[in-house]
């Protein structure tokens, strides 16, 4: 998977994911607004033919930000997978 920064300042970053849908920017911005410290997220999708999904984070550090929710998501999905393969 492709991840570009199309802004990296202090408070403030936009990820762009290049030859994906949603579903991966759409999951780390639901973990992101769990996260401590994140003040903003927004996801542009448009059209799903159109255009790559586009993720901004507000607050101090977005980077750590992501990083810290990227972990959570990873622990989450892990955690979903347990229970799964228990139950099949």
């Amino acid at each position: 998977m492709l991840i570009e920064f199309l802004k990296d300042e202090k408070e403030e970053a936009k990820m762009k994911f290049p030859n994906e849908n949603a579903i991966f920017a759409n999951a780390l911005k639901d973990e992101l607004w769990s996260t401590k410290g994140v003040e903003i997220v927004t996801l542009d999708k448009r059209h799903p033919l159109v255009g790559n999904p586009e993720l901004v984070v507000h607050g101090k550090e977005p980077r750590k930000l992501i990083k810290t929710a990227a972990q959570n998501l990873k622990k989450n999905v892990e955690e979903f997978e347990k229970a799964i393969l228990k139950e099949i």
